[in-house]
């Protein structure tokens, strides 16, 4: 069995140039070949029905909005995209089509208050991090080669075109 999620995700830094990452805990691992159950994402999640790779840009100004509560008018064009498969201990595999957009947001503040119930158990932490702590290099993130594209984005600015991510 093959499940297809297309997902918007968002690299969203604040006034003082830090990076928001949640920290998620799985009941099960998601990734035979992988297991681990807790580990470090962006902000995003699946397109919903009615969203559509054309108006990915909806989808993850609704994804920002119910993780933090912040409102993005506009994210911008693609920074970074992602596509992955991994196969659970079931032998469900699971593809990905990720789109990720810079979104910096006007104050560090946040608001659990949009989180579905789904959500308040499996989102454990929300912290900011420069991307200089070295505990960034210490902590399992994905997608995998996030910290140096991140600091690529912080360094130089949004990239010409999307860059593939692992």
């Amino acid at each position: 069995m093959i499940v297809f999620r297309p997902s918007a995700r968002a690299l969203i830094t604040d006034p003082d140039g830090r990076i928001l990452l949640l920290r998620v805990r799985d009941a099960v691992a998601l990734n035979a070949s992988d297991p681990v159950t807790n580990y470090w994402i962006t902000v995003g999640g699946g397109v919903e029905p009615g969203e559509t790779f054309e108006t990915f840009e909806t989808a993850i100004v609704r994804e920002i909005l119910e993780e933090t509560g912040h409102v993005i008018d506009d994210p911008g064009p693609c920074i970074w995209r992602r596509r992955k498969s991994i196969t659970d201990a079931a032998g469900v595999t699971r593809a990905t089509d990720e789109r990720y957009f810079w979104c910096p947001v006007s104050s560090a503040e946040l608001t659990r208050d949009n989180l579905s119930q789904y959500e308040r158990t499996y989102i454990q932490e929300f912290r900011w991090w420069s991307i200089d702590d070295p505990d960034l290099r210490r902590i399992r993130i994905f997608p995998d080669d996030f910290t140096e594209a991140a600091g690529s984005v912080l360094r130089h600015g949004r990239p010409a075109a999307a860059q593939w991510v692992r």
